[in-house]
């Protein structure tokens, strides 16, 4: 399959614009070492290279949490509310992962 040197999408309901985005190019994806797990009320972040930044957000965008280390990070999760979060870690060299987590 062959994509066009630019695709313009752009999606809306009811004339609000939800996602607008422009793709002109195609970069090969290399597998992400960064891993996310979740053990009750403790959220640890593996295999990064070098230094690694990890935040926790509200789904409103609100940081709810922080921290950075060598290679792992463990945030507790045990002073948060209830509720769903994203998680965002990023590494020295520019690997990022992006996770929803369930905080019961």
């Amino acid at each position: 399959m062959s994509l066009p040197p630019v695709l313009y999408k752009q999606t809306t309901i009811d004339g609000q614009v939800l996602v607008s985005y422009t793709w002109d190019s195609v970069e090969k994806v290399t597998q992400n070492e960064l891993a996310i797990s979740q053990v009750e009320d403790v959220v640890s972040i593996a295999g990064a290279t070098g230094k690694v930044n990890v935040a926790i957000y509200t789904f409103d965008g609100v940081k709810a949490a922080e921290a950075s280390g060598s290679e792992s990070v463990s945030l507790s999760t045990a002073e948060l509310p209830i509720g769903i979060y994203v998680v965002k870690a990023t590494d020295s060299t520019g690997n990022k992962l992006i996770q929803k987590i369930v905080i019961k």
